[in-house]
């Protein structure tokens, strides 16, 4: 969805500074003094310098996302600004980005999602054209449109934001929109492969179609392009990511990626199948586990993430180990934290409650576990694992913690929204 129009965007994207090492190169860290001094507010720097877009270095370490701003749409609701830090809370990146996300994508081949070490960022530019006095006619947003751009996740490689969208996203590489009007497929060491010039896009009503929806459907080295105006949803044309030809008649072979010979639902870590009222656990590593969930446990839905097991039953949601035992039984509805393939999910559930005083909007409460069920903090923001991070949004603060709720960064969140001619 294209950004929104941000009211205090450019206020909170925050001109930091701070007192240190001087220069390009990284160093030591410094201490960032906040606006609103608080005796728990912490943030270091990684440069003694405003840093409004990403400066590569191989001395980084793996880079996650913080929350350090808030803006109000046109709708009057919150969005987050998103900074870059290292693992260890030093900020790398001012809070200028209002998406950052893992580069992944769909394997139609294994029926999951991948993701590869390389971060997706996001961030708003003005419009060139001021917007009309009714925004409503644009989609999403009247005053900024989107940029998109890639960077390694250990901070060594960074594309620029270079794209106005991003269309598809596949083991190969990714398909985006280039700012001119054309089209560019970057690999996943962001090398050109290929490019479509301006004005010369060979799939009719790409930009429209790019702007609704993803219009592709990815199948081995092709892509399917089926815009939305095509009903019954059939491909219009098929891409060939190699060298970007365009061909009207369906590949051979395209749309039997899936191996019909596998049985069971993947998880990040293998395969589970139901079998009466086991479920039996195989790991990629060769291991098989069985799990007996309890009476009114038994479920058609299963959630796995490293060895803990959820199940959802009518008697709520339960936690079990790879042996068996039940960890923990919750009322309602909990999931596991969506993260990259290799890191082990806490526990989390999302709520959103309507208060007395007349809100316009329901409050949010994240409720976060240990992956053996213990209560570890109750948000009442959002809140994201990004690896062994957590990034949140929670009272007068925004935080950047471990696993365990100690914090990296804290910063002080705004009490009201602040003009952006300010």
């Amino acid at each position: 969805m294209k950004a929104r129009a941000i009211a205090a965007a450019l206020a909170l994207a925050l001109a930091l500074t701070g007192c240190g090492r001087s220069g390009e190169g990284p160093g030591p860290a410094v201490r960032w003094e906040m606006l609103a001094e608080e005796p728990e507010n912490r943030a270091e720097r990684w440069y003694d310098h405003a840093a409004p877009e990403l400066i590569t270095s191989d001395s980084y370490g793996l880079l996650v996302p913080y929350i350090g701003g808030e803006a109000s749409d046109v709708d009057g609701e919150t969005g987050w600004l998103f900074g870059l830090a290292t693992r260890e809370g030093l900020i790398v990146t001012d809070p200028v980005y209002t998406a950052v996300s893992l580069y992944s994508w769909y394997d139609e081949s294994e029926g999951c999602n991948r993701s590869c070490p390389a971060l997706v960022l996001r961030s708003a530019v003005p419009r060139e054209t001021p917007p009309p006095d009714n925004p409503d006619i644009y989609y999403g947003s009247a005053a900024y449109d989107d940029r998109y751009g890639l960077a390694a996740l250990d901070g060594s490689r960074y594309t620029g934001q270079i794209f106005t969208d991003i269309i598809a996203y596949t083991e190969n590489g990714c398909l985006g929109i280039t700012a001119d009007g054309g089209a560019l497929m970057l690999s996943l060491d962001f090398e050109e492969l290929w490019s479509w010039e301006p004005g010369a896009l060979p799939l009719d009503g790409l930009l429209e179609a790019a702007q609704s929806w993803q219009p592709f459907q990815l199948d081995g080295g092709w892509l399917a392009y089926i815009p939305d105006w095509r009903e019954d949803e059939t491909p219009e044309a098929y891409v060939n990511l190699a060298d970007g030809s365009v061909q009207t008649s369906e590949p051979e072979g395209f749309g039997e990626a899936g191996d019909a010979s596998r049985t069971g639902s993947l998880y990040d870590g293998g395969r589970y199948y139901v079998r009466g009222r086991d479920i039996i656990i195989r790991t990629n590593a060769g291991e098989e586990y069985a799990v007996s969930p309890a009476y009114g446990q038994i479920s058609t839905r299963y959630d796995i993430s490293g060895d803990r097991l959820l199940t959802h039953g009518g008697e709520g949601t339960a936690l079990y180990d790879f042996t068996g035992r039940e960890l923990r039984r919750f009322p309602g509805d909990v999931g596991f934290f969506r993260v990259n393939e290799d890191t082990p999910a806490l526990i989390q559930k999302t709520e959103y409650l309507i208060d007395g005083d007349g809100a316009a909007y329901p409050k949010l409460r994240v409720t976060i576990y240990d992956r053996d069920g213990r209560l570890l903090m109750e948000v009442d923001g959002p809140a994201e694992q990004f690896h062994d991070r957590l990034l949140m949004a929670d009272g007068g603060s925004c935080r950047l913690t471990d696993l365990e709720g100690r914090d990296l960064i804290r910063l002080t969140r705004p009490t009201a929204d602040i003009p952006a001619e300010e």
